[in-house]
């Protein structure tokens, strides 16, 4: 079973995931609602990486990759150019890769076999 603290690093991650599925619509359209965005995106990554924690290389590697794609995607704002946007969005896609990668989803799967696991009515011998 999960421990407090995992299911709440997982329920930050999931409730930043939906406010900016919430908010986007609403944002968008503001002068500089792309810039709001960021933030909610940036809050999402830093999220998603905490609920890494626990596992120290994944999160340190979580960490860089965040950390790259939020300076690439403001060096995009401040500098409006070609060679920023494509440079954005390759270090949005790789830190978007990294989560469903093997390396990351070992963790989930073993929980989800322990879930499994969890559901099944012990068989008691009368």
């Amino acid at each position: 079973m999960a421990k407090p603290k995992e299911e709440w690093r997982h329920l930050a991650l999931l409730v930043s995931i939906l406010f900016l599925f919430l908010v986007t619509p609403l944002i968008a359209m503001f002068r500089h609602g792309v810039l709001i965005l960021n933030g909610v995106a940036a809050l999402a990554i830093v999220t998603a990486s905490y609920a890494l924690m626990e596992r120290k290389r994944l999160f340190a590697t979580a960490v860089a990759l965040s950390g790259i794609s939020v300076i690439a995607t403001w060096l995009l704002y401040v500098t409006q150019q070609h060679w920023a946007a494509l440079l954005s969005h390759s270090c949005v896609i790789v830190f978007i890769a990294f989560f469903p990668s093997p390396l990351s989803t070992t963790s989930c799967a073993a929980a989800a076999s322990r879930w499994i696991k969890s559901l099944r009515p012990s068989v008691s011998t009368c």
